[in-house]
């Protein structure tokens, strides 16, 4: 059973439902801290391939009513012998997000604020009354089109989290009415008027209480609602309006949702026997830092992106292919393959290829790979998904979220300048079939025997063929052979060699078609006005990439690295639950807004890292690490001969930034063939 909405789950049966006997642990968590966290490394900014991470969490071993069930060695322990190594563990919160206000203005006595817009009389009326306690009786002037009764009561908003509002309204018309609208007054935290947001026309049937209701989306700036009952239609004053029963409805955007945090394996524990409770410590990793898999060994593969490269090393791995959220990758790759390459080692390479700001990590239990465009074509990542302030004076509390105090750290990053790029790009180019193995040693074999021999050519090959006698390649003494191979691509193809007959091969040959390396090309791209400073080098290789993928990375790379980035961390509290849902919704690559009057910052960042922290299943912290965005290019770039893009109108274009309303997108009004423009 949750606690608080937190359900912590060791599947001890291997059933994978965590519904068996002590795998719901939630109420056993010790006192101590749980935490996790993912996304790119904070101390090595330039790393695209993030490290896998760990989830740490205590439980209390022992208590009146059990004693060390969660000890290894203790065989009177319902999971006795189910306590090991690799069993799933999983984290999830579960949130309600359901909150009503209901109007205090009951109106046994007056009519608590309530005005007239629009002019007519409102006054507090023992009857007609629906709840027993009287009603606001509104009288309309008569001659106005569109009159009013608002609440002067504005209830606060600002603690909800994001989602939408319902005003609901029990309104009696004396002669009944076609045109009753229910509407929202929004005001900002200092008290300002923003807007009015109004719902279609209800009519209302003689003398019978209706309901009118709508539902809103507040503004993003909104603290304050108050609700407003508007009539049009130019209502006569013989006709009298009753309102009881006023509601405001809050239902969040993520009201019910379940989130997944963790879904690791158990990978360390021990318990200390010097705690009362007999404290079980245990920790867990994620899929990517627990896998075994052995080194990879592929065919060759020809014309695939970067992210269609990934999928093939997590199919390869075993990786389940609903786990995964996977970009298609903007560099082609011509020829791609591995040999011997440890399956991180081998994403690390692909993910250098793709180039910043492109990441690979595992958020709860998924395979995340986002390329170079996302942070372009990402609406989370174009719009900004909340306002962080640490203002001087402290303000009110109003929609932005305030950081933990003491928690704002700002680094100006200087040492993450990056203003020289140089990459060494092989090009390889099928050459002439030919013989790319061989083997002159006789082979004696016996009748129905099979011999298994692994050629490992210098180049990798394609269009590999069994060896066999119409082109030479298999020579036999005596006796009848066949012969099959592995695959007809690769560094290293097996052959399969059986005797039909006993007898004996002379000679033994792969035959296929290598990619060796033509040509090398070397792509370089710098700033001199910031080497001029000091010269610092982009640490990684782009293995994968043709010339033109290589020079758009290293294009970007000084682009967006070669001028300071700063960078800022900062701990945000669920004070209530409008943090707790941001705490819970923010993603990496998200576009916040940083303001801190204390340090005069005031501009946007992408989220880059997410360190959670949960104590006692109640109070749960998020440490946020963020980047300053990148430059923007110019939507007019110059263009000659081009109205409003030639001189004195064109900005200059940078090499490396992409606009994300220019660049080309298929299937996409405005942005496909012959109007967007190539992404780098």
């Amino acid at each position: 059973m949750s606690v608080r909405g937190y359900l912590l789950g060791i599947d001890w049966s291997g059933g994978g439902n965590y519904t068996g006997t002590l795998e719901d642990v939630s109420s056993y968590v010790d006192r101590g801290d749980i935490t996790f966290g993912w996304g790119r490394s904070v101390d090595n900014p330039t790393s695209l391939a993030a490290p896998s991470t760990e989830m740490a969490f205590t439980l209390r071993n022992r208590d009146r009513a059990w004693d060390r069930w969660f000890s290894p060695e203790n065989t009177s322990s319902p999971i006795s012998g189910l306590i090991t190594f690799g069993k799933g563990v999983q984290l999830t919160r579960t949130v309600t997000g359901q909150q009503t206000t209901r109007y205090s203005e009951t109106w046994a006595t007056g009519t608590a604020g309530w005005t007239a817009a629009g002019g007519g009389t409102i006054s507090r009326v023992a009857t007609p009354t629906e709840d027993g306690d009287g009603s606001l009786q509104y009288v309309p002037p008569g001659a106005v089109a569109s009159v009013a009764a608002v609440g002067g009561t504005r209830t606060p908003i600002w603690a909800l989290p994001e989602g939408s509002i319902t005003a609901s309204f029990r309104v009696r018309s004396s002669a009944g009415w076609a045109t009753i609208v229910p509407a929202v007054d929004w005001y900002t935290a200092a008290g300002a008027f923003i807007s009015t947001a109004s719902g279609a026309a209800l009519p209302a049937t003689a003398t019978v209480w209706t309901t009118v209701q709508a539902t809103f989306t507040p503004p993003g700036t909104a603290a304050y609602a108050t609700p407003r009952l508007t009539i049009t239609g130019t209502p006569p004053n013989t006709n009298t309006f009753n309102v009881d029963n006023v509601l405001l409805l809050h239902v969040a955007a993520d009201a019910g949702k379940t989130y997944l945090l963790r879904q690791d394996a158990l990978d360390d524990y021990e318990v200390d026997s010097l705690s009362p409770a007999r404290t079980f410590s245990g920790k867990s990793q994620d899929a990517w830092g627990r896998t075994d898999a052995p080194a990879l060994s592929t065919p060759v593969y020809t014309g695939v992106r970067t992210g269609d490269a990934i999928g093939l090393i997590l199919d390869a791995i075993g990786w389940p292919a609903d786990k995964r959220a996977l970009d298609p990758g903007a560099t082609y790759i011509r020829y791609w393959w591995e040999e011997g390459t440890d399956p991180a080692a081998a994403i690390d390479k692909l993910v250098n290829s793709e180039g910043p700001p492109a990441i690979a990590y595992v958020e709860a239990g998924i395979f995340v790979f986002r390329d170079r465009h996302h942070r372009v074509r990402s609406a989370a990542s174009n719009t900004s998904q909340g306002l962080i302030t640490h203002t001087w004076p402290a303000g009110a509390q109003g929609p932005d979220y305030k950081v933990k105090k003491d928690s704002f750290l700002y680094n100006h990053g200087v040492k993450d300048i990056v203003n020289t790029v140089s990459f060494t790009v092989d090009i390889r180019n099928p050459d002439a079939a030919q013989e790319v193995w061989v083997t002159e040693d006789p082979i004696a074999m016996t009748v129905g025997e099979t011999r298994i021999f692994t050629a490992q050519p210098s180049d990798p090959v394609i269009q590999a063929v069994a060896p066999n006698d119409v082109d030479g390649s298999l020579q036999v003494s005596s006796g009848t052979f066949t012969t099959t191979i592995s695959r007809d691509s690769g560094q290293t193809i097996t052959i399969f060699l059986t005797a039909v007959t006993g007898g004996t091969v002379s000679r033994m040959a792969l035959n296929a078609v290598p990619l060796p390396v033509t040509r090398t090309v070397q792509i370089t791209a710098g700033d001199p006005a910031s080497q001029g400073k000091a010269r610092k080098a982009w640490p990684a290789d782009a293995p994968w990439c043709t010339p033109y993928d290589a020079q758009a990375i290293a294009n970007r790379i000084v682009a967006v690295y070669s001028i300071e980035r700063p960078r800022v961390t900062f701990t945000l509290t669920n004070f209530n639950d409008r943090y707790l849902s941001k705490i819970l919704s923010l993603r990496i690559s998200d576009r916040i807004t940083v303001k801190n009057d204390v340090l005069g910052v005031n501009r946007d960042f992408y989220v880059e890292r997410l360190e959670h922290r949960i104590a006692r299943l109640q109070v749960h912290e998020v440490t946020v690490t963020a980047v300053a965005t990148e430059p923007v290019q110019a939507a007019n770039a110059f263009t000659f001969n081009v109205a409003g893009r030639g001189f004195n109108d064109g900005a200059f274009a940078v090499d490396g930034i992409d606009n994300a309303a220019t660049m080309f997108v298929f299937d996409q009004a405005g942005q496909g063939f012959d109007q967007g423009l190539l992404a780098n």
